[in-house]
């Protein structure tokens, strides 16, 4: 039980920064899986990379539920078929296919083994955040959340999950009839420097879901909303919820 001087120590600390760091948003965001998600529930996860995530709601969902796992990196996806297959988890559905607003094909681009999670359809200027690395292009096929729900039948999305390394708007933006309908019960979403990589902004998404009715948190109790969002240069790594509006 954390002491009163710990909270103070906590709370000065939290004063000193804009906002929690990587591994403590991390943290949070695997405790709010094991907190939300439920047996029967109906989630999606988009970025699925080799299914560290993926395989955690397969658990939470039971045989009862349902994922749907979506990665278009070919090296990526392999993996994440393989790590399903020997999970035997029937209620996973994976998909190799990079989620957007348009239905067709686009350049991704892909790095080694050891920095997948960076994998984006931004052609991100790693070299100004200091990162020097190679990449490969591949063609990916794109499709929008709103036609994958009408094409398998899926009526409403208890958690949708996005990791797509800045393309979160074209994500959202494919899925405006899910959330038009307030057929979206839950959804969360990465916020960094690869936003605004894909020339988006912050107040994008805001108005996004404004229009749809929508209300964001930080997933981080008391940190702000997109933190250090005002340009590329500063913003921060965080995660953000959006639930319908009371």
């Amino acid at each position: 039980m954390k002491t009163l001087f710990h909270r103070f120590l906590e709370q000065w600390k939290r004063r000193k920064r804009l906002s929690a760091s990587c591994s403590e948003v991390l943290e949070a965001e695997q405790e709010f899986y094991k907190a939300f998600v439920k047996p029967g529930m109906v989630v999606f996860d988009i970025g699925a990379n080799v299914g560290n995530i993926t395989s955690l709601f397969a658990k939470q969902t039971t045989e009862n539920g349902q994922v749907h796992a979506f990665e278009p990196g070919s090296d990526t996806y392999e993996k994440l078929v393989h790590r399903i297959a020997g999970e035997k988890v029937p209620q996973v559905v994976v998909n190799r296919l990079a989620l957007s607003d348009t239905i067709g094909k686009a350049k991704f681009h892909v790095y080694d083994k050891d920095h997948s999670t960076l994998n984006s359809l931004a052609d991100r200027p790693l070299e100004n955040y200091g990162i020097d690395l190679e990449k490969q292009v591949e063609e990916v096929c794109t499709m929008t959340v709103d036609a994958y729900c009408r094409d398998h039948d899926v009526k409403s999305i208890d958690l949708l999950k996005i990791d797509v390394e800045g393309a979160e708007l074209a994500v959202l933006r494919g899925a405006s009839e899910m959330f038009a309908k307030k057929q979206v019960r839950c959804c969360i979403f990465e916020f960094g420097q690869t936003l605004f990589d894909m020339g988006e902004k912050p107040e994008a998404i805001i108005e996004f879901m404004n229009t749809h009715g929508y209300v964001i948190r930080n997933l981080i109790k008391g940190d702000p909303l997109f933190p250090g969002g005002e340009k590329v240069s500063s913003a921060q790594f965080s995660m953000h919820i959006a639930e319908p509006s009371l």
